[in-house]
């Protein structure tokens, strides 16, 4: 039974891994770096353990990170200048719904707090998540590591096993399914691997039909004929 969702924020609620690619393949380009477009994807949605593998391949990459982390909101405001441009496809609808049917959700991430709520601030419609969790600001481990989920899930009271994660990385899919939640795929710009598809356990193609799932899932639950 599906109780309360957990949103990844990047790549999911916002189109903010694109402007880490674009970007960063920028910010490198001036330093005379060449890394390809494949290599920077394996960075999106995990820690900075990641990173530290890269840079024994790619030296330089420590520091045009951090320059990008430290400068993500000036970024962000150059890509995304009109409030709701960097929107995914269907988050008003997906709010809409939680709201009208009174399921609390949380954003459960990567990022520091006030990414989050800068991001939110440039939504195209309001969000009101009951609780925010930051695996970088709370000191908690990366994706897949399920940490994050499990705090989000406790804070919001609900056991992992009644709350939906949704997200659009891989990372973030192996986590749910280790953790024993739920959890509903999106794609962006990760395309499943073969350790991906072993965690794989809903698919839609974006945030308008996740309402839709929530109900399905629901009624199969409650006995009802399942519609998916």
């Amino acid at each position: 039974m599906i109780r309360a969702v957990l949103f990844d924020l990047d790549g999911l609620l916002f189109d903010t891994e694109t402007l880490f690619l674009k970007t960063v393949e920028q910010l490198m380009q001036q330093r005379g770096m060449t890394v390809s477009e494949d290599v920077l994807k394996t960075m999106i949605g995990t820690d900075e353990k990641q990173v530290l593998k890269l840079e024994q391949q790619y030296p330089g990459i420590q520091e045009v990170m951090k320059q990008y982390m430290d400068n993500r909101l000036f970024y962000f405001d150059q890509m995304f200048k009109e409030k709701g441009s960097a929107d995914k496809k269907g988050l008003a609808e997906a709010v809409s719904y939680l709201e009208k049917h009174h399921l609390p959700y949380a954003i459960a991430t990567g990022s520091y707090y006030q990414d989050i709520r800068h991001f939110m601030a440039h939504a195209g419609c309001e969000l009101h998540p009951e609780v925010l969790v930051s695996s970088r600001d709370e000191h908690l481990p990366g994706k897949p590591s399920h940490a994050v989920f499990d705090v989000a899930a406790s804070k919001l009271n609900v056991r992992n096993r009644d709350a939906l994660v949704v997200e659009d990385g891989k990372y973030g899919i192996v986590a749910a399914k280790r953790g024993g939640f739920l959890s509903v795929f999106i794609q962006d710009h990760i395309v499943p691997d073969e350790e991906m598809r072993a965690s794989l356990q809903y698919r839609i193609s974006d945030l308008s039909q996740l309402g839709t799932l929530i109900d399905d899932i629901n009624k199969r639950h409650n006995g009802e004929k399942y519609l998916g």
